[in-house]
């Protein structure tokens, strides 16, 4: 369930399925919250009663950078934004950590190498415990990447690595009795039933 871009906008729906346990060390005050917020989630999962639990997008990124989750190699400093119904993730990618050991012929592939500021704009949605992340956009150093690029380094780099649940496109069942997550102003709220 990790691409380049649908990974990191998955997260911020299913980070509780990928939850790890945190690396020693000081934390935030936010990455602390999101861990609180995230084991009460936990907890009530199995409770079978409502439960509604609001994450900040400084939550989600701190939780994801200060060792809530693993990324994967080449990915680092992940930053998330939100309004109604889209998230923005802002991340640096070295490409070359994961592309290592395949190449391509393709000149489009040309995109996909070195260390660069990545942005992903996607639609992000669940509802009757199933999320929905819809890539609608894929920037490299402020310059928007052709879809016919972006498919092709999924098929190629990510689907061989992650599965064929990795796409541009995504519906994945959420976890922990997730019915519903609404994506607000920089902020998630998960309902749990």
């Amino acid at each position: 369930m990790k691409s380049i871009a649908s990974l990191l906008l998955l997260m911020v729906l299913a980070v509780p399925v990928v939850a790890q346990q945190a690396k020693s060390g000081e934390h935030s005050s936010a990455y602390a919250s999101a861990e609180q917020k995230f084991a009460q989630v936990e907890r009530d999962a199995n409770g079978r009663k409502t439960q509604t639990t609001t994450f900040t997008a400084d939550e989600l990124s701190a939780y994801v950078n200060e060792g809530g989750v693993t990324l994967p190699t080449g990915v680092e400093n992940v930053k998330f934004s939100g309004k109604s119904g889209s998230v923005t993730a802002v991340t640096r990618v070295d490409f070359d950590k994961i592309t290592a050991g395949k190449s391509s012929m393709n000149p489009l592939m040309m995109l996909f190498s070195g260390l660069h500021d990545v942005t992903v704009n996607a639609d992000a949605k669940g509802s009757g415990g199933r999320g929905t992340v819809n890539v609608q956009s894929v920037e490299i150093d402020g310059v928007t990447v052709p879809r016919v690029a972006l498919e092709y380094f999924v098929s190629k780099y990510l689907q061989p690595k992650y599965g064929n649940n990795v796409g541009l496109n995504s519906n994945f069942a959420m976890p922990s009795h997730v019915d519903t997550a609404v994506v607000g102003n920089n902020t998630l709220t998960i309902t749990q039933r």
